[in-house]
């Protein structure tokens, strides 16, 4: 539809595994949605990229702005 989506978060950066969460990637200077996933004792971020497949990253790439509440889309 060409409109954009509003995320509602709860700024908090103790977000739990599998939890969606808003955060900022670094490198890029861009803010996207991923998960929180643990794998062979790491923390890493998945994002949601309904676009494109799935990316993981870094902790020191990322920095968690809070987990995603609430997603609104314009009709």
């Amino acid at each position: 539809n060409g409109g954009r989506e509003v995320i509602v978060i709860e700024r908090d950066v103790r977000s739990t595994e599998g939890e969606l969460v808003a955060v900022r990637l670094i490198p890029e200077r861009r803010v996207a949605l991923g998960r929180i996933v643990r794998e062979n004792g790491r923390m890493r971020c998945r994002l949601v990229n309904p676009k494109g497949a799935p990316r993981d990253l870094s902790p020191s790439s990322v920095q968690v702005l809070g987990r995603v509440l609430s997603v609104i889309r314009p009709s």
